[in-house]
């Protein structure tokens, strides 16, 4: 179980991190929430 609680917020960060350097901004919480990806 600490496993997924530790990937889970890495996870988000890679993701984050990845739509930044790609767009320049960082995401809006609708990304991550949208069914449109």
């Amino acid at each position: 179980m600490l496993d997924e609680i530790i990937a889970v917020p890495i996870c988000f960060v890679v993701w984050a991190g990845q739509y930044l350097s790609r767009h320049g901004v960082m995401p809006a919480p609708e990304y991550f929430f949208s069914r449109d990806i």
